[in-house]
C-alpha cells in the first residue's frame, strides 16, 4: 500500500482540524501534510510540510522541506518546489542526489519541458551545491557526481570537502573514495596516498583500489603472490586475482586459473559471477565482446553490474535490439540513471541514427575509454 493510499483512509477535516488545536505540533502538520496530499491537494500539503519542517526538530527540517518540494512539483509550481529543495539543502537533508534530480524535473516543467535532460540536471546541481554545508552532505554529493554526473574531478574535490568538515572521513571510507577517482583521474601517486590515509584510519582494503595503484607503480607481481595467497580463504579475491592478471597483461594465465576455479564444486555462486564479471572485462578490453557476452551467460542473477557488461556487449557487436531490451528499464529513468547506463543507452541511440543529448558526453570526466572507443 502506498503512502497515499494509507493516508487516504484518514479524515481529511480531523487532519486539518489537529492543526488548529495544537498549531505548535510538527507531527500533526506532517500528517495534515501527507493526507493532503492523499486527496490531491498538493500546495496545501506543501504548506502543510514547511510548517512541520518550520515547527520541528532543526534535523528533520531537511526532509520536511524536500516533502514540501516534492508536492510542489506535483502541485506544477516549480518555482516554489526550487525554493523548497534548495531550503532542504541548507537545512542539512543529505539525500542530495534526490534533491537535485528533482530539482531538475522542476527546471524542465519551468522551462516547459516533458523531461528533465542534462542541462537541467547540471543547473539543478549548481543551485543545490551552493547550500550543502555538512560533511555528509559533501559525501553524499560526492557520490553524486560519481555515480549519476560522471565527474571524478568534481567527485574528489567533494570527498576532500567532506574531510575537511570531518577528519573522521567515515572512518577512512571518503579517502579510498577519493582514491578510486583519482585513479579515474590518472593521477595515480594522489590516489596512492588517499588510499594509504584511509587505511591508516582502520577502513577495510579495496582490492580493485590497490590492484589499480599496484600496476602501474610495478608492484603488480608482489600483490598477485598476496592475492593468490588469500583468495583461498576470501570469495572475493578470486575475481581479483583474474582482474590482476589481465591488468598484467597475462590474460591467457587469468583464463587458466578462472577456469579451473569455475569447474570446481567448492566455488560459490558468489565467487563464480565474481570469476565471469573479470573474465567479461578482460575479454571487453580485449576486443572480445562475443567472449564477454557468452562469460556473462553463466552469470547468475540479474545485478546492475551484469546488466551493464551484457548490455555493452551486445552495443559492440551491433546487436542494438537485444541490447535495448536490457537497457530499456532504465530509460525511463532519464537522468537518475546511473551514468554509464546512460552513455550505453546514448552510444546505442546514436548508432541506430536517433538524436542524443551530446550534452552528456560534454559533462562526463574522464570520459571512459569504452565511450570513446565506441562514439567514434
Amino acid at each position: 500500500m502506498s503512502a497515499d493510499e494509507l493516508y487516504a483512509k484518514f479524515d481529511v477535516d480531523e487532519a486539518l482540524k489537529a492543526t488548529q488545536s495544537e498549531p505548535e505540533n510538527p507531527g500533526v502538520w506532517a500528517t495534515a501534510a501527507s493526507v493532503l496530499a492523499s486527496r490531491g491537494r498538493y500546495a496545501e500539503a506543501a504548506g502543510a510540510w514547511q510548517r512541520t519542517a518550520e515547527l520541528g526538530h532543526p534535523r528533520e527540517a531537511g526532509p520536511a522541506f524536500y516533502n514540501a518540494g516534492n508536492e510542489w512539483l506535483r502541485a506544477l509550481d516549480a518555482s516554489s518546489a526550487i525554493a523548497m529543495y534548495e531550503r532542504a539543502a541548507d537545512a542539512g537533508f543529505d539525500g542530495v542526489d534526490a534533491l537535485i534530480v528533482n530539482a531538475a524535473s522542476a527546471l524542465a516543467t519551468q522551462r516547459g519541458q516533458s523531461a528533465s535532460g542534462e542541462r537541467d540536471r547540471r543547473d539543478a546541481e549548481t543551485r543545490v551545491v551552493a547550500k550543502l554545508r555538512t560533511a555528509d552532505q559533501w559525501a553524499a554529493v560526492g557520490e553524486y557526481f560519481e555515480r549519476i554526473a560522471g565527474n571524478s574531478e568534481r567527485a574528489a574535490s567533494a570527498f576532500e570537502h567532506a574531510i575537511e568538515l570531518d577528519a573522521e572521513a567515515n572512518m577512512g571510507e571518503w579517502w579510498l573514495q577519493i582514491a578510486e577517482q583519482r585513479l579515474q583521474l590518472g593521477d595515480v601517486s594522489r590516489a596512492a596516498t588517499a588510499y594509504q590515509a584511509g587505511v591508516d584510519l582502520g577502513h577495510p582494503e579495496w582490492p580493485a583500489v590497490e590492484r589499480a595503484i599496484a600496476v602501474p607503480q610495478g608492484n603488480g607481481s608482489e600483490l598477485l603472490a598476496r592475492f593468490r595467497q588469500a583468495a583461498v580463504k576470501d570469495r572475493e579475491l578470486p575475481g581479483e586475482v583474474v582482474a590482476l592478471l589481465s591488468a598484467l597483461g597475462r590474460s591467457e594465465e587469468a583464463i587458466a586459473y578462472a577456469d579451473e576455479a569455475l569447474r570446481s564444486p567448492a566455488t560459490s555462486s558468489a565467487t563464480r559471477n565474481l570469476l565471469l564479471y573479470a573474465l567479461a572485462e578482460d575479454a571487453l578490453s580485449h576486443g572480445r565482446p562475443g567472449e564477454a557476452f557468452s562469460r556473462l551467460e553463466g552469470v547468475a542473477g540479474a545485478s546492475e553490474k551484469a546488466k551493464f557488461l551484457r548490455a555493452r556487449a551486445l552495443v559492440e557487436l551491433d546487436r542494438l535490439d537485444e541490447a535495448q531490451t536490457l537497457l530499456a528499464p532504465f530509460e525511463p529513468q532519464g537522468i537518475r540513471a546511473p551514468v554509464k547506463f546512460r552513455l550505453l543507452l546514448a552510444i546505442s541511440r546514436s548508432r541506430r541514427g536517433e538524436p542524443v543529448d551530446e550534452a552528456l558526453f560534454e559533462d562526463v570526466k574522464p570520459l571512459p575509454e569504452w565511450v570513446v572507443r565506441l562514439k567514434r
